[in-house]
């Protein structure tokens, strides 16, 4: 067991950057406290997100109350967050499988297969802890302080949402592994990454469309309707036909005190327990020869033909030739596409399986919402801020100069212009913000009934709120660029400026959506005074960044 968890310290170390943080504290106070400073700019963006939850939930509480059916509130979340680590768990094992290159050093090493798969596990896990403890909060905190509970109930909470990351994390796994065990045989391993991302984003959405089917069928049954209104907190005991630990958890939370309450409690850590154990001892084997030999490739017998020499050697304008490299770049490593332009894919899918399992609810609800002039206004400047959203969240720009690692140098050394060098930056990002904006004026189109026109605004509303994010990224990129690196995980993962603009991003775009509730109020108004601020700011941020590029490009140093 010391083997393991040396191991997973490693793999943490390598991951997080938890020993350079602490270290920061001793040596270098200034980067000690711009760490603690980018912390809280992450918790000031995510306190809109909660705070949508917690108002949610607030309501939700106040209308189940007084037919005693508030516990659904915790179960509520319990499956959400079961749902969101599934999803993310799986994109987030694929990402990080080959990224310390076991094959070369830890495969040498005398370690057994549960070694290996443990210290993996545990560290995907402390990431899907974080999203569910953030996650169960929006619902523990709501029905803890409605319902005056006492400390015992938060320390309940803590333990069942350090638990529900565990049954999704080893459905993940059990998913995962024999995807990557046929890309080490292909000897595809890049391709077969991205495919096995999009193959488990689909398997998560599966899984939710059916979860929310299964629901609307039995909120129609008049038996389920009659054991809800019948006995206390009756909608939880019919999400165990769903998802069983869901109601585990939700008694050993709401009702501890119960033999029923203490028996979930213990239901949940049994079968956490032996899921783990499961894995480790009919997975391990696989898991290990997954890894062996991962860093081969296989050797094309194919000769290029005199055609494909000539179109890969012709002459091109030098902007599109760094911006197919950058294209190349992204498509040759799946972790820069994973950690970063895979959002903007999985997401809407995401979304677009809610909106479409609930169709009917919110076609009802939209009918209600368009009886009011506005209605269309508001519409539209939200299908544009869910794409400026996804846009901003695709790190291409805030990472773009990281990802060069040690080649920039080389890069710099090259007759390249600046400012051609930071265009194609900047197209390379704006091209994933147009796909960025289709995909969400299509759910806008037919899942929420946006006019043509409406779907055209809200296309260009979306281009000029994300762009000032891109060029931020860039100029970001250009003053602290993370080019020193052992895996390309840390180009985007350990990079400040990612972390920046995306919650930097969130802020702007919660400002902003504050700034048209309050002030723009008319429509004709509020697309012409948004049009030309937006763009005013971004002529004045590209050319901030124009001037600064020339000067820096030189200065940059690994």
């Amino acid at each position: 067991m010391k083997k393991a968890w040396a191991l997973t310290k490693i793999y943490i170390n390598s991951l997080y950057g938890i020993s350079g943080f602490i270290n920061s504290f001793k040596t270098n106070k200034k980067s000690a406290f711009k760490t603690i400073a980018l912390i809280l700019l992450i918790l000031i963006g995510l306190l809109g997100t909660a705070s949508a939850f917690i108002i949610y939930n607030i309501q939700l509480y106040d209308i189940l109350r007084p037919i005693n059916q508030q516990g659904i509130i915790i179960s509520n979340s319990f499956i959400f967050a079961a749902m969101f680590t599934l999803i993310f768990g799986i994109v987030g094992i694929i990402a990080t499988y080959f990224v310390d290159k076991e094959g070369d050093i830890i495969l040498s090493m005398p370690l057994k297969p549960w070694n290996l798969l443990f210290a993996k596990f545990f560290t995907s896990y402390l990431y899907e802890a974080v999203l569910s403890l953030i996650i169960m909060a929006t619902g523990v905190i709501v029905y803890g302080v409605k319902s005056g509970e006492g400390l015992l109930f938060y320390i309940i909470s803590f333990i069942v949402s350090l638990l529900i990351p565990v049954i999704p994390l080893v459905v993940s796994y059990i998913v995962i592994i024999p995807l990557m065990k046929v890309a080490n045989f292909l000897k595809k391993k890049d391709v077969v990454m991205i495919i096995s991302g999009f193959i488990g984003a689909l398997f998560g959405v599966v899984i939710q469309l059916s979860f929310q089917d299964t629901m609307m069928k039995m909120n129609k049954n008049p038996e389920v309707l009659r054991e809800i209104f019948t006995f206390q907190n009756g909608m939880v005991s019919i999400a165990s036909r769903i998802y069983p630990p869901s109601t585990w958890g939700t008694y050993a939370i709401i009702d501890i005190s119960s033999t029923r309450g203490f028996t979930g409690l213990m239901l949940l850590l049994l079968t956490a327990a032996v899921a783990v154990i499961l894995l480790h001892c009919f997975m391990s084997e696989m898991y290990l020869r997954s890894l062996i030999g991962s860093t081969e490739v296989r050797k094309s017998e194919r000769k290029m033909t005199e055609k494909e020499l000539k179109m890969g050697l012709r002459r091109r304008n030098i902007l599109t030739s760094l911006l197919l490299r950058e294209i190349r770049l992204m498509n040759r490593e799946p972790i820069f596409f994973l950690n970063g332009p895979f959002v903007i894919f999985l997401i809407p899918a995401i979304l677009g399986a809610m909106l479409f399992i609930q169709r009917d609810v919110i076609a009802a609800q939209l009918g209600t919402i368009l009886r009011y002039n506005t209605s269309s206004y508001y519409s539209t400047l939200i299908v544009a801020g869910m794409g400026a959203f996804l846009g901003s969240m695709s790190s291409i720009a805030s990472s773009a100069i990281s990802r060069e690692g040690k080649a920039f140098m080389y890069l710099k050394s090259m007759p390249i212009e600046p400012v051609k060098y930071i265009n194609a930056k900047l197209l390379h990002a704006g091209i994933f913000g147009v796909m960025a904006g289709f995909i969400t004026c299509a759910i806008g189109y037919f899942l929420m009934g946006v006019t043509i026109g409406g779907l055209m605004l809200a296309f260009i509303i979306s281009q000029l709120l994300m762009l000032p994010s891109f060029i931020c990224g860039l100029l970001l990129e250009l003053t602290w660029p993370k080019l020193i690196w052992d895996n390309p995980q840390k180009a985007v993962k350990q990079n400040i400026n990612v972390v920046i603009i995306i919650f930097g991003g969130m802020i702007f775009l919660y400002g902003t959506a504050a700034a048209v509730y309050f002030l723009l109020k008319t429509p004709i108004y509020g697309y012409l005074v948004l049009t030309i601020v937006l763009a005013v700011i971004n002529v004045v941020l590209y050319a901030c960044l124009i001037s600064y590029g020339r000067k820096r490009f030189y200065e940059i140093e690994a």
